[in-house]
């Protein structure tokens, strides 16, 4: 677990352990989950996972769902989650790397533009908030297109 995970939200997502891509190694559902915990930032109750990812079933169908969703994240990401009874989030002991966390925690800092134009791949000028509320909104737009 030396290397570390990567995720990137902004454009098309992929997932990353050291060089190796691991975003086709995961059904759409685990990917869905995994972005929507990165784009949360901090752990999420099992019950609202499954609600959000199969609300159209019943609970217990939805939980089970929930359970194959977290073994194939578990073969794949594993080391870098928590995953506890009630909930889920990332193992704040590995190096994780996500670039919406990256964004939020650089942007307005003074000399930061070359930074934000590498992540959002555009040329950024002063990027307040309306770009960034809107990039972030298509984090929410990604995942809903795994669930379809």
């Amino acid at each position: 677990m030396d290397s570390p995970l990567r995720l990137r939200l902004f454009g098309p997502p992929y997932i990353i352990i050291g060089d190796e891509s691991v975003t086709e190694k995961l059904p759409g559902k685990a990917q869905a989950l995994l972005y929507y915990l990165a784009a949360a930032g901090e752990a999420q109750r099992r019950t609202t996972l499954a609600g959000l990812l199969w609300g159209d079933l019943p609970e217990s169908s939805a939980r089970a769902n929930l359970r194959r969703a977290l073994v194939d994240l578990r073969q794949t990401v594993g080391d870098y989650l928590t995953i506890e009874r009630h909930t889920i989030g990332f193992n704040r002991e590995c190096s994780i790397w996500i670039d919406v966390v990256e964004f939020e925690a650089r942007a307005g800092q003074p000399d930061t533009e070359p930074l934000q134009a590498a992540i959002l791949g555009t040329h950024v000028h002063g990027l307040a908030g309306d770009l960034a509320a809107e990039k972030l909104g298509m984090v929410s737009l990604v995942a809903r297109d795994l669930l379809d």
